[in-house]
Formats: C-alpha cells, sequence, structure tokens
C-alpha cells in the first residue's frame, strides 16, 4: 500500500479531476467542482470516504494538476502544477489564493516550463524544483531530439532555475525504445524512466531504469518486462518499491520491484 502517495494519471471528464489518497481526518469545507473546474480530490485512504475537494483554479490563476500531485511533508498541504505554475494548496483553507513552494519562486527572473515529479514530455524537474532530466527522443515538444533541431529556448526554459541538469540514455541493446515517462520518488532521491517500444513480432516490450540521483545520478537497476507498462508505474515512501502495472495481449498484472 503506499501511504500518501498520489495516484498516476487523472480520471478525465467535462471536470478535471485527479484523485489524491492520504489517512486524514474530515474537513468541514467542501469548494464545489463545476463543469471546468480542475479540483483535487482528497479521500480516506483506509475506507476510501470522501474528506474534501481543493480547487486548482482561482480568478487569476489556472493551475493543471496533470500527471503530479504530492503531500507536503506534513501532510496539511498538496502540490501540483507544473514548473511555471507550481503552487502549494493548503488542505485547511482551500478556497484561498495558493503560494509559490520553495525553488519555484524564480518566475521573473527567468520562464520555467515542463513538468514536475512526473512527465512524459522528454523532461521532468524534480519537486524540490533544483534538478532537471532530460530525456532525448523524437516526441514532439521535448527539449532535446534524436537527430532533429529544436528550439533554443526549449532548453533553456527546461532547466531555468535549476541548480543540476542531467541527460539519461537507454542503456545498451535498448536504444530503439522511446523513453514514454519518467517520475522522482517522493523525495527527489530517486527516478524511474520508462521505455517502450514493438518487438520484431508486433508485441510490446518495456525496460525501466532506475537511477540514485543522490549519488550523481547512478543506474540502480533496470527491468526488462514483456509487455506495455507506460505511465502506470508508483514509488512507495521510502523508495525501496517500485510498482508497476503491465499489459500483454491477453492479461494485466501488476509487478513490485524490490530496491536496495
Amino acid at each position: 500500500m503506499l501511504r500518501r502517495v498520489a495516484k498516476h494519471g487523472v480520471r478525465r471528464s467535462r471536470a478535471l479531476c485527479p484523485t489524491s489518497r492520504f489517512p486524514s481526518r474530515p474537513m468541514a469545507a467542501r469548494p464545489p467542482c463545476g463543469p471546468n473546474a480542475p479540483r483535487v480530490r482528497i479521500v480516506d485512504l483506509t475506507g476510501g470516504t470522501h474528506i474534501i475537494d481543493v480547487p486548482t483554479a482561482t480568478e487569476v490563476l489556472h493551475v493543471r494538476p496533470f500527471f503530479d500531485v504530492s503531500f507536503s511533508e506534513d501532510g496539511d498541504a498538496i502540490l501540483t502544477g507544473d514548473a511555471s505554475q507550481r503552487r502549494i494548496f493548503r488542505l485547511a483553507a482551500a478556497a484561498s489564493e495558493p503560494n509559490r513552494p520553495p525553488g519555484f519562486d524564480r518566475a521573473d527572473t527567468c520562464r520555467p516550463q515542463g513538468q514536475v515529479g512526473q512527465s512524459n514530455l522528454g523532461s521532468v524537474r524534480s519537486r524540490n524544483g533544483k534538478a532537471v532530466v532530460l530525456l532525448p527522443g523524437v516526441i514532439a515538444g521535448a527539449p532535446v531530439r534524436i537527430g532533429q533541431l529544436a528550439p533554443s529556448e526549449h532548453l533553456s526554459d527546461a532547466i531555468c532555475g535549476t541548480s543540476s541538469v542531467s541527460v539519461l540514455l537507454a542503456p545498451g541493446g535498448w536504444s530503439d525504445l522511446t523513453a514514454l515517462f519518467a517520475s522522482f520518488s517522493p523525495r527527489d532521491d530517486r527516478l524511474a524512466v520508462v521505455y517502450g517500444g514493438k518487438t520484431a513480432h508486433g508485441g510490446w516490450r518495456t525496460l525501466i531504469d532506475v537511477w540514485d540521483v543522490g549519488n550523481s545520478m547512478q543506474r540502480l537497476a533496470s527491468f526488462s518486462i514483456r509487455g506495455s507498462v507506460g505511465y502506470r508505474i508508483g514509488w512507495s515512501q521510502n523508495a525501496h518499491r517500485l510498482a508497476a502495472i503491465r499489459s500483454t495481449n491477453d492479461s494485466t498484472d501488476a509487478l513490485i520491484y524490490a530496491l536496495p
């Protein structure tokens, strides 16, 4: 069971409502979610009881939660939004104007762009805003592309405001696969990168590369998987377990990997 870790992905409807779960006491406030109002729904992990909806759009700011919704260290707030809109929302005052968290308060010095915590767009920024990892590929919008020219401002925006940058490639023998998704662990100390592609017989194959971010980007483990994983991975709170949902032609199952 993953404690205080947001579910990957979003539930898409006319209202964009990603779901996060953690044990908590019920809150009195319950802002409504209109047809086009983004929100994050907090529920009790043990029983699934709805606790509060946190709106992520105000009169002056419209934050798209997208992939990553995480809890603050004290569990009293959530953080979400991309690098340009990263905000912290206090659960006890869900309707109040959100603030920029530490590490994302440099909006006046440059134009930070890119996803935070988790990403499928060729770069991912750590949740503390200090590091960015670039994943060269052929995906449109990636700041570094293989065999193509990309506007230099895309790269400048991707690394703007960070203090360290790393460029990661698939290990030998897997260079034909595409980097589909990357996810930092809750404490930014590890990174998992999902690569995917087709086999010669038309099936899917996946590689999950795990990196030790706190040790100058050392490869910690690589897991070869028959089938497709895509964006469906999740970390345990201490980053010693990594879960993946794998689909093949005839089944879907969950894989849990133990890490040192």
